[in-house]
């Protein structure tokens, strides 16, 4: 990857972990920064089919997970451009570096949230017992609601899982 995919990267990440929000102006740069490096190549039908299909599959893939309400509307562009940019062949290393980002980042963020809120893994555990027992009716019932929902930037984790795969791969 370039330098340029790095600062832009970065500057989504810090972005992101501020406001809660990916400004659509950076991933139209990505963008065109991908397509211009794809034309610069020596072979542009391979790298833009290779380009659309990696962007085509992360786009499936965070939509799925957009409907499922796992994900923002921003996550899934991002998702998208970081498709496009590694392309169909590098898809299952950089899905599995961004997983293991998701896990590693995502404990750290439940733990700050659980030490703000000590209450909250009683009533937690108390709610999976009682779906363990009482089947998903009661987990439904006990409160699945909560105004103070866990939020966690996605940005980051995503430049942290292309770190790792770009020093591992």
């Amino acid at each position: 990857m370039s330098f340029i995919y790095w600062i832009l990267f970065s500057v989504l990440a810090i972005f992101d972990a501020r406001e809660n929000r990916i400004p659509n102006q950076y991933l139209c740069l990505l963008l065109c920064a991908a397509i211009l490096e794809i034309f610069l190549s020596s072979d542009v039908p391979v790298g833009m089919s290779s380009a659309i299909l990696g962007g085509s599959f992360f786009f499936g893939l965070g939509l799925t997970m957009y409907l499922s309400k796992a994900m923002s509307a921003g996550d899934v562009k991002l998702l998208a451009v970081v498709g496009f940019i590694v392309g169909w062949g590098s898809l299952a290393p950089v899905f599995v570096s961004i997983c293991f980002a998701t896990v590693v980042v995502g404990s750290f963020y439940c733990f700050q949230y659980l030490a703000y809120k000590p209450t909250l893994l009683k009533q937690t555990l108390t709610r999976y017992q009682l779906a363990a027992y009482g089947g998903l009716q009661a987990l439904k019932q006990s409160g699945g609601k909560s105004k103070d929902k866990m939020r966690m930037p996605f940005a980051p984790i995503v430049v942290i899982g292309l770190a790792w795969y770009q020093y591992f791969y």
